[in-house]
């Protein structure tokens, strides 16, 4: 599964995330650190990182000019080749075993009659952010967005089949206009296919200003 790290300005929440990351159990990932333009020390930082990551750890980081989430999406895209694809911005993380949890979901469940998976995100305080999904097998992300189902939307973590991204990508840029949000890709897959419901913590959601 490949991790996309977007960020901008981030550069104080990557050590944490990036450890995070590495820390996950019985599992191999591939980590691209996207650097929407920052201002800051990222690059530095994750230079550092780099140097002391583990073995048998992917990681790359590339840095473009800003031009907003969804650009940056475009590029991990067309660089990703693994089955999985999951984005975890700068400020947030996975918790412990998230990654395998997906990992062994999806070898149990899935299969290309499905997008990938939806599960859910928490607040810092190990709240549940929204409601739990619907007690079924599968949703439609289109369904869900305009209220088909009785529940609040809340946040949610999509892993996406890599293909089915490569299918619908690369997003359309506008001059002028950054915040394009990249969940447009997600409902344009969603016209075709269903998303494997697991109801379990797989990000941690720290919202900064």
């Amino acid at each position: 599964v490949l991790i996309l790290m977007a960020t901008y300005n981030g550069a104080k929440y990557l050590d944490e995330q990036i450890q995070s990351l590495i820390e996950q159990k019985n599992v191999q990932v591939d980590i691209l650190v996207r650097d929407d333009g920052s201002t800051d020390n990222t690059e530095e930082v994750v230079q550092d990182l780099l140097k002391d990551t583990e073995a048998g750890f992917k990681i790359e980081y590339v840095k473009k000019e800003n031009g907003g989430l969804h650009t940056g999406y475009n590029k991990a895209i067309e660089l990703a080749q693994t089955e999985l694809m999951v984005c975890v911005d700068s400020d947030d993380y996975m918790p412990g075993q998230a990654v395998e949890k997906i990992l062994d979901f999806w070898k149990e469940n899935g299969s290309d009659q499905y997008a990938g998976i939806i599960g859910l995100d928490y607040d810092l305080n190990d709240h549940l952010i929204g409601d739990p999904l619907p007690d079924q097998k599968t949703i439609n992300l289109i369904d869900l967005l305009v209220g088909k189902y009785p529940i609040v939307n809340g946040d949610r973590t999509n892993v996406i089949r890599t293909e089915l991204y490569k299918a619908v990508a690369p997003m359309k840029s506008f001059e002028g206009e950054k915040n394009f949000n990249p969940h447009y890709m997600h409902l344009e897959i969603s016209k075709k296919y269903d998303f494997l419901v697991l109801n379990e913590n797989l990000k941690y959601v720290d919202y900064q200003p």
